[in-house]
C-alpha cells in the first residue's frame, strides 16, 4: 500500500523552549495484501509513536523495516508469546498505537528510515482498506528523566463534589511521588465535561466519551477521564486506551478512571487517607500502562512483560510475594489490615516509560 497527502500539526517544547514533540498525519490504502507500510524518516529523533486507524475493519500492526532494510519486529514473534512488547500487534476496530523503541535492548534509534508495515485483517487480510496514520516523534535524548502532561477531566457533574475533587488531588499528587522514582514528573491541569457520569471502557463501548475528552487534549497530552462508573459498574478501578496509548484522537486515546470504585458503597472516602493511597496506585498503574507498560506478571501466573529485570513467578502465593508491590502488579493485594502499597518501578520499567513518546 501506499500513504499521501499529510499536515503537520505543531509540536511542544521541553523546558528550554527548543521543540521536542512533532506530529504529522498521512492517509493510505492497503494493497493486494492488506498491508500499507510507512516511511518515518529519523534525523536526531528518540522515539516514535504512530497511531494507526481503519475506516471500516480492525488494523495491526504486521511488522517493521530498520534504516538497514533489515526485519527487526514481527507480529509473529510476540503474538503467541509469553511475553508482552506492545498491544499494536492485536487488531483493534478505532485504532492501535505504536511506540518505538520500547527497551534499552531496542534501541536507540539509527539514521534513516523505519518502514512500518500495518495490515487490515478481520478473518483474512482486507485489501483496498484506508487507514489513517499520526505518528509523533520527540527529539529529547534525556532518557534519565522527562514530563508528562496530563490533562484530568471530570465527567459532567463529578467536580461539584469537593470531596471528590480533594480525594482526586491528593491521588494525583501520590501518583507524582511514585512517578518520581522512575525519573518522570507529572503536569496535570484538570477540565471540567458533559461526559457522562458512567462510560463504557476506552474501546470496549460507545466511543464518543473518548473523543470527547481528546477534544479538550493539547497536543502531546494524555487524557484521565475520572468518571463515575465504568461499563455500569465499580467493578474496575481504572481502564488504559492502550498499552501503549496514542497522542492522537482514536477510540482508544484516554485512561479511564471511576473515582466511586474507591469511595465504596456509601460513596465517601475515609479518613485516613487508604482510598486516596488506592487512587493515587491506580493512576500511576493506567497511566503506567499508557506509557507502554505491561502487567509484570498476568492473573494466570504464566505470562509477563518482556522486562528482564522483573523475576518471573509461577503461582499466586509466589507472584504476590515476589512481585505484589511492584507498580504494575495486576491486582490489589488487600486484607482487613489493609492493602500493599503497589509503587515500586524497576529500572527497566522505568526505561519504558521514558521512552515512550509522551513523555519529554
Amino acid at each position: 500500500g501506499t500513504t499521501d497527502g499529510g499536515t503537520t500539526d505543531g509540536g511542544t517544547t521541553d523546558g528550554t523552549g527548543a521543540e521536542t514533540l512533532a506530529s504529522w498525519t498521512v492517509t493510505g490504502v492497503t494493497d493486494d495484501d492488506g498491508l500499507l507500510a510507512i516511511e518515518v524518516p529519523v534525523s536526531g529523533e528518540r522515539s516514535f509513536l504512530i497511531t494507526a486507524i481503519g475506516d471500516t475493519v480492525p488494523v495491526s500492526l504486521e511488522e517493521m523495516y530498520g534504516p538497514d532494510g533489515s526485519r527487526i519486529l514481527t507480529w509473529e514473534d510476540w503474538f503467541s508469546s509469553d511475553y508482552s512488547l506492545t498491544y499494536a500487534i492485536y487488531p483493534a476496530i478505532g485504532g492501535v498505537s505504536f511506540n518505538w523503541p520500547v527497551r534499552e535492548v531496542d534501541g536507540p534509534l539509527e539514521e534513516g528510515s523505519y518502514t512500518v508495515v500495518f495490515a487490515a485483517y478481520t478473518f483474512d487480510y482486507v485489501p483496498g482498506e484506508t487507514i489513517e496514520l499520526t505518528v509523533h516523534t520527540n527529539t529529547d535524548e534525556d532518557l534519565s528523566g522527562g514530563e508528562a502532561r496530563v490533562v484530568l477531566i471530570y465527567a459532567e457533574g463529578v467536580d461539584e463534589n469537593a470531596e471528590v475533587v480533594a480525594a482526586v488531588e491528593d491521588a494525583v499528587a501520590y501518583w507524582g511521588e511514585i512517578w518520581s522514582a522512575a525519573g518522570v514528573s507529572l503536569s496535570v491541569r484538570y477540565e471540567s465535561s458533559a461526559i457522562p457520569t458512567d462510560i463504557a471502557s476506552p474501546g470496549y463501548g460507545d466511543p464518543d466519551p473518548i473523543h470527547q475528552a481528546n477534544a479538550l487534549r493539547e497536543e502531546g497530552e494524555i487524557a484521565v477521564i475520572i468518571s463515575e462508573t465504568l461499563d455500569g459498574s465499580t467493578w474496575y478501578y481504572g481502564v488504559s486506551g492502550g498499552i501503549p496509548g496514542g497522542l492522537a484522537d482514536s477510540d482508544y486515546s484516554a485512561v479511564a478512571v471511576s473515582w466511586l470504585s474507591f469511595a465504596g458503597v456509601d460513596g465517601t472516602f475515609d479518613a485516613d487517607g487508604d482510598d486516596m493511597r488506592v487512587m493515587g496506585e491506580t493512576f500511576a498503574h493506567e497511566v503506567g500502562h499508557y506509557t507502554g507498560l505491561f502487567h509484570v506478571v498476568e492473573d494466570g501466573f504464566r505470562w509477563y512483560d518482556a522486562l528482564e529485570d522483573t523475576p518471573e513467578c509461577s503461582s499466586r502465593r509466589d507472584c504476590e510475594d515476589t512481585l505484589g508491590t511492584n507498580m504494575m502488579f495486576p491486582y490489589s493485594i488487600c486484607d482487613m489490615s489493609g492493602c500493599v502499597n503497589a509503587t515500586e518501578i524497576t529500572a527497566d520499567q522505568a526505561g519504558v516509560m521514558n521512552r515512550y513518546t509522551g513523555v519529554q
